[in-house]
């Protein structure tokens, strides 16, 4: 091959590293960039609940003005155990590694070294690392977006309803104290 650009591999400023590519098991309920500059003042729009005589009226025009700014809030108020659930983590006690190091050379206990499972231990931790790190930046946007649905449901509230709602921290817990109370059966 000739030393020529065009017969040359491009060089390389950098020595490149891989990076292993993991994922959370589960899809994330919160894969949005959270920016709520752009999004309605609500408490305009939504008529102030101030109780069972226009929970219907309140009802459809707080789920429309979400729905406008971010359909996550809606899923945080209206479904179950939206929060990111806590990872599985890696086994790294000495006696699971080597079995997965065991398994890792077709069962083959003469090629399983203490070094092997050192190695395999390391990457098992980073892995942990790894999943620990992205499940915390998926806790943050699930909290942000929870108390940006709990300030906009909040700010909708006349002062009754807002009385019985006042110190929830959880949209979902909230919204279903505000059914209970107001909602129809």
């Amino acid at each position: 091959m000739s030393d020529t650009a065009e017969g040359s591999p491009p060089p390389q400023s950098r020595r490149q590293r891989s990076q292993p590519q993991y994922a959370l098991d589960e899809e994330s309920t919160f894969d949005y960039v959270f920016d709520h500059r752009n999004e309605t003042d609500i408490k305009d729009t939504v008529p102030k609940l101030k109780g069972e005589s226009n929970w219907s009226l309140w009802e459809y025009h707080r789920y429309m003005a979400l729905k406008e700014n971010n359909t996550a809030y809606i899923k945080i108020i209206q479904e179950e155990n939206t929060r990111p659930a806590p990872p599985v983590y890696l086994d790294i006690t000495e006696s699971t590694v080597r079995q997965v190091a065991l398994l890792k050379m077709n069962g083959y206990p003469a090629l399983v070294t203490d070094v092997t499972v050192r190695e395999l231990t390391k990457e098992r931790q980073k892995k942990n690392t790894w999943l620990h790190t992205a499940w915390q930046k998926e806790i943050k946007k699930w909290d942000q977006c929870n108390t940006r649905a709990c300030n906009l449901l909040f700010s909708t509230l006349d002062t009754i309803p807002a009385s019985h709602v006042g110190n929830i921290e959880y949209a979902r817990k909230a919204y279903k104290v505000l059914h209970a109370l107001y909602g129809s059966p």
